[in-house]
């Protein structure tokens, strides 16, 4: 039942059906190369279009976004309301400068910005930056789409736990 079936994927018209499509995408609205990084990030977008319906997501998490990348896209695609990244603070260091020089108009909230009430995620902010123990600023029912690519396999037993009961 998990199987994904790449010849129906890829009838769906917003899934993009070779590299050279997803290059000439890419770099238009991004002005940067095109990369393997992101050609796997795209991978995962195509994946989630024949499943999701993009125009009811308003609220996204991605835990461990790494630089930013699939949360640029996600933005740049699907205009989600807010994307909410949980990330180590060196981490959130690295992706705060990709996601603010990529997307200047952005509003972006950093962890010390952010206050544990619970209304933060009534305000109007493109990117919210919160670290691991910070969870409790996200209200219950509030993310239509919890993600987490590639850092799980980082992560002890222990937090990914935290992080399943979380969600």
């Amino acid at each position: 039942p998990y199987r994904v079936n790449h010849l129906s994927l890829k009838k769906i018209a917003e899934v993009f059906a070779d590299v050279k499509s997803l290059k000439s995408h890419y770099e238009k609205w991004s002005n940067l190369f095109l990369t393997d990084n992101i050609i796997f990030h795209y991978y995962y977008l195509n994946l989630f279009r024949g499943y999701i319906q993009e125009d009811r997501i308003k609220t996204v998490l991605e835990i461990g976004a790494g630089n930013g990348n699939f949360p640029s896209i996600l933005f740049n695609d699907w205009s989600p309301n807010k994307i909410i990244i949980v990330d180590l603070p060196e981490t959130i260091a690295v992706a705060y400068i990709f996601l603010s020089n990529l997307f200047p108009e952005a509003s972006i909230k950093l962890p010390n910005e952010i206050e544990n009430d619970n209304n933060i995620l009534e305000d109007k902010i493109d990117f919210m930056f919160l670290t691991p123990n910070q969870l409790d600023c996200i209200k219950a029912d509030s993310v239509d789409l919890a993600i987490n690519i590639n850092s799980f396999q980082e992560m002890k037993h222990k937090q990914v736990d935290v992080y399943f009961d979380f969600i």
